[in-house]
């Protein structure tokens, strides 16, 4: 009787079974579907199993869309440069000096939410680099048009920040093809560091913070160039030079078990 059964329902996939005694009267109760690898499935087991899977589509879609939250920040900084240079070019010292602080903020919030949402990914790491990139000329461009004199006076400071930073991307590209995209941690401290240290130099207080930080940014561009000889294989975030010499000790211990057996 199941051979009957299975030869009508292949040869209309979806039909209803006719009676057929009491078995058939039990299966016409509930209606009936074939799939295409033959097996019988009633309705209440197709429906129960879309009530599973839909539900793991939209905590799917749920999670992308948190994982762009930390990139939203991101193009929000390189977003607000175009202001930051119509300030500068105007003549503004007010708004510039805020909403470059509003930008050099948003680098401290993003990799917040990376953190906390778990949401890492090359296009955002990359995407990261290109704004503190873009954040850090046109800051200095607008503090040459705003503050001459600042710049006139703590040019060797100035001339060593912007050394170092090509030095390190100039080293990279070459060495490894790529811009260095590591975050260290010396180069996140930075950043927090010269946004506190534009207020005095650029107030006419003090200048020393802003010469700490210069040196810290100096050794940021030399732990780069370290990290890059160290693990040119590399693609990510490293957050010491220490971390990246303690992977390469791994690797070519692995390498030398690998050789031996």
């Amino acid at each position: 009787m199941l051979g009957v059964i299975r030869g009508a329902s292949e040869a209309s996939p979806g039909i209803r079974i006719p009676y057929l005694g009491n078995l058939a009267r039990r299966l016409n109760r509930v209606p009936i579907t074939v799939s295409s690898s033959g097996m019988i499935k009633t309705r209440r087991q197709t429906e129960a199993r879309t009530a599973l899977v839909r539900p793991g589509r939209a905590h799917k879609v749920k999670r992308m869309r948190k994982s762009q939250w930390p990139n939203i920040v991101t193009a929000s900084r390189i977003a607000l440069m175009p202001a930051v240079l119509g300030c500068a070019i105007a003549g503004e010292r007010g708004w510039f000096a805020g909403l470059l602080g509003l930008a050099l903020s948003t680098d401290v919030l993003d990799g917040y939410l990376a953190r906390r949402l778990n949401a890492y990914s090359a296009f955002g790491r990359k995407l990261d680099s290109i704004a503190d990139y873009t954040v850090l000329f046109v800051g200095l461009t607008g503090i040459a048009l705003l503050w001459p004199d600042v710049v006139r006076r703590e040019w060797p400071w100035f001339a060593a920040v912007m050394g170092s930073f090509f030095a390190a991307m100039i080293f990279s590209f070459v060495r490894l093809g790529r811009a260095p995209c590591y975050h260290t941690w010396l180069s996140k401290g930075t950043v927090a560091g010269c946004a506190l240290s534009l207020i005095p130099l650029l107030a006419g207080w003090t200048a020393t913070p802003a010469h700490v930080v210069a040196t810290l940014q100096v050794l940021v561009g030399v732990e780069e160039i370290a990290i890059a000889i160290l693990i040119p294989w590399h693609v990510g975030e490293m957050p010491t030079v220490f971390h990246a010499w303690r992977l390469r000790e791994k690797k070519e211990s692995a390498n030398t078990l690998e050789a031996a057996s």
